[in-house]
């Protein structure tokens, strides 16, 4: 039995009773009877990983997104859909080009909610679960640990040439995923006629979802794809507050 991974789970059960209360570190100290330094390493381990959250603002410790993602998925991803509701028209009020908020679960990409261009020529987007085919969803798989990445191409395998031009290998993946994670956002191009531009959305180290723009490749000018980059990031990083400080528990 590891006693490290054992505290961790007393951690987790505690902060269960809380009803979404923030509990102090020497709250949690008392309730779980773990020395002081070693409980800050697995709360700080945790809240990296998602499943503590830990708002700058507020004192205390309290369950994060990436529990409520396990215990429930749906309801996790209709609460992540109902946070980003703002910052989605705000997307698309600037551009007026189609908006997407996009999660995983299981190799999967999945749609969490679609804002479509409303007026002119709209880049209509693929509802297509392939993890690999859209912006938003490399994005995400970008910003998994290497070990989850194998897992996942394990799984569902790697790209078809239709999803993704030029992957033959694991190390080929891992190639081209290290440059998106490096990059901060993702460009896919691979539909003849639609670019998709996406950026991850990080609660700790760990993506809870990502957010895109799609457009037509007439409309893609060099200093349009770099102004959207930039307000998706600004967007990305509203929504990381957001969600670290909403309250999951109803």
């Amino acid at each position: 039995m590891i006693q490290v991974l054992d505290r961790a789970f007393d951690v987790l059960d505690y902060l269960a009773t809380t009803d979404g209360n923030m509990a102090g570190l020497s709250q949690i100290e008392s309730a779980c009877g773990i020395q002081k330094t070693t409980l800050s390493n697995i709360l700080k381990t945790m809240e990296n990983a998602g499943y503590i959250a830990h708002p700058q603002k507020r004192k205390g410790y309290r369950l994060g997104y990436k529990f409520y993602l396990l215990a429930g998925p749906d309801y996790a991803f209709k609460r992540i859909e109902r946070i980003a509701a703002e910052e989605m028209k705000r997307l698309h009020d600037i551009f007026s080009e189609t908006v997407v908020l996009a999660s995983e679960h299981k190799g999967k990409r999945v749609i969490l909610k679609v804002l479509e261009c409303s007026e002119g020529i709209s880049a209509r987007i693929s509802h297509s679960s392939d993890i690999y085919q859209s912006a938003t969803g490399r994005v995400i798989l970008a910003n998994y640990p290497e070990a989850r990445i194998r897992a996942i191409a394990s799984s569902i395998g790697l790209p078809e040439p239709t999803s993704w031009h030029g992957i033959l290998s694991a190390e080929d993946l891992l190639k081209e995923l290290a440059i998106i994670r490096k990059d901060g956002f993702s460009i896919s191009s691979d539909h003849p006629d639609v670019k998709g531009i996406a950026v991850p959305i990080l609660v700790g180290k760990s993506p809870v979802a990502s957010i895109g723009v799609c457009l037509p490749k007439f409309r893609c000018t060099t200093g349009r794809i770099d102004l959207i980059r930039d307000v998706l990031g600004e967007c990305a990083l509203s929504l990381e507050k957001k969600i670290t400080e909403a309250d999951f528990m109803e």
